[in-house]
């Protein structure tokens, strides 16, 4: 039939239109009407991507008939809805593809969790975490210990500071034994330990995947496993050990910013490996972060005998904001907001509350050393006491590593 076929005084468009809005006429089925445009094209689309297009031209040819609109108005029409239909097109494409994306990630870290906990059975299995005699003191005093930007598996050799795997373990059981013998001087009863993480290096920037020793998912057990084994170490010394945790930046699973799903973070992995392994330690509490019974994973809230602090990693604050921002956001007054992401010291008072920033495990890498912000390894162990019912802050220990 050689009506079917492309006229010499038609262009694509006015092919596609006449093909579709004689379909009956011509005895044509949707995907044979596809293989004709396919033909002249030389594509191999769906016929529908043919379809979607046609029919919106002839309801406006159509409708523009009914109303006796002239020729020239009819292209008009025509277009806008054509322009119409393409942008409702593309919102849709981009929801279903956010959807996807968003299920995929999901079930990526249901994956995930299942073979980390594998992990850490099979682990507990084989070199099992046991403590048979528990401290007999009781303490009067609650220890907070600042854990952040450690960077583990990053690689640091310039004038001012080497890192790498040897040293972080080093620098981790410093840190272990000044923390163990800080606590027993100051009477302490119950250490909190506030994982404001970055602990691993992750491989978020091209900067991070070239000097980086290790991939992101050995990074993230070896840390995990590090952390089972200082906390036993607490454990046999003080009485109460609690672990609280928040996500940061460096462990996020997408590289994308933009993309980024805030609980989709490598840094999740580490209280669900932690609670595993370290569950018959009687005087060891993994504590789940909640505001208002929900789940929350930027924004954590530790108590402090009967009043309440609030931590982040700092990647979604500005330090001179996050007290303000906080207390006005979640409508809570606490005593302190302890900090991390800068790499530096930093200490400051707002109405009444102290904000505290640890410094970094990791120390001054090429990164800072380029934009001249440097910083010495160490971290931070802060003491509290009830005082007749005042919590008043004690000292705060500066733990060099």
């Amino acid at each position: 039939m050689s009506n079917i076929q492309r006229q010499s005084n038609e262009n694509f468009k006015q092919y596609k239109i006449r093909l579709y809005r004689n379909q009956d006429i011509y005895g044509l089925t949707n995907k044979e009407i596809g293989d004709l445009l396919n033909a002249d094209t030389g594509n191999d689309w769906d016929e529908s991507a043919y379809r979607k297009h046609a029919h919106p031209y002839i309801e406006g040819w159509d409708d523009c008939l009914k109303e006796n609109i002239t020729d020239d108005e009819v292209l008009v029409e025509m277009d806008k809805k054509m322009d119409e239909m393409y942008k409702q097109q593309v919102k849709t494409r981009d929801k279903l593809r956010e959807l996807r994306k968003h299920l995929r990630d999901e079930a990526r870290i249901e994956n995930l969790q299942d073979v980390f906990i594998e992990c850490a059975n099979i682990i507990s299995k084989e070199q099992p975490l046991e403590l048979n005699t528990y401290p007999s003191y009781q303490g009067e005093r609650i220890a907070i210990l600042q854990l952040s930007d450690f960077h583990m598996g990053e690689i640091v050799d310039n004038f001012l500071n080497t890192y790498n795997h040897e040293i972080f373990d080093k620098r981790i059981n410093k840190l272990t034994t000044d923390v163990i013998n800080y606590c027993k001087l100051m009477n302490v009863d119950t250490l909190k330990m506030l994982n404001q993480n970055d602990l691993i290096s992750g491989d978020i920037h091209v900067t991070t995947r070239v000097m980086n020793e290790e991939d992101v998912v050995y990074q993230t057990m070896y840390v995990a496993e590090t952390l089972a084994n200082m906390m036993l170490e607490f454990a046999k010394n003080i009485n109460q050990v609690e672990f609280y945790s928040v996500v940061d930046n460096h462990s996020r699973t997408n590289k994308n910013k933009k993309e980024h799903i805030e609980k989709e973070s490598f840094s999740r992995f580490i209280p669900w490996h932690l609670k595993t392994r370290l569950s018959n330690i009687q005087n060891i509490k993994i504590v789940e972060n909640k505001i208002n019974e929900v789940e929350e994973f930027d924004i954590g809230i530790v108590d402090i005998f009967h009043e309440k602090a609030f931590f982040v990693h700092g990647h979604n604050d500005k330090v001179r904001d996050v007290i303000p921002d906080l207390t006005l956001m979640t409508k809570m007054f606490p005593i302190a907001v302890f900090y991390s992401h800068i790499h530096h010291n930093y200490e400051d008072e707002v109405h009444g509350i102290d904000l505290i920033t640890n410094p970094s495990g990791i120390g001054t890498n090429d990164y800072a050393k380029n934009i001249r912000k440097t910083s010495k390894p160490r971290q931070k162990l802060t003491i509290f006491e009830n005082n007749n019912g005042n919590v008043e802050r004690v000292s705060t220990f500066y733990i060099n590593l």
